[in-house]
């Protein structure tokens, strides 16, 4: 009898299937749930999707300044009066607003980066 329950406990080792429900512990429902589960971690928000977007955000920023900006240049050039100022400010938009828009999205990049961090230091433990 003894060499039958040796036999079981063995072929419970390799094939990982679990005979009785005394030899279910929490290590064994961990690991089956993370291997299930682990192509659906999307919906349990485990990797962040957001930082790929920031990109591309970025990307957009940078051809709507540009944009705004030969906008405002060729307004204020066409204008009949005062248009000077308007010309100086399309400028100023097409070399400021990507320096703007690059640190918005590096500080967006950084909360990611912080998030990445924790979730390395809490697996580690």
């Amino acid at each position: 009898m003894e060499n039958n329950e040796k036999i079981k406990e063995q072929e419970t080792k390799q094939t990982g299937k679990v005979e009785t429900k005394e030899d279910i512990n929490a290590e064994q429902v961990k690991e089956f749930v993370k291997k299930k589960f682990k192509s659906a971690s999307i919906f349990n928000f485990d990797k962040m999707l957001t930082p790929i977007f920031i990109k591309w955000i970025f990307i957009f920023s940078l051809i709507v300044i540009f944009i705004a900006g030969i906008v405002m240049i060729t307004k204020g050039a066409t204008a009949r009066y005062g248009g000077g100022g308007q010309v100086i400010t399309g400028l100023l938009t097409m070399i400021i607003g990507p320096l703007v828009a690059r640190i918005q999205c590096e500080l967006f990049i950084v909360i990611f980066k912080i998030h990445e961090s924790l979730v390395i230091l809490r697996d580690k433990k």
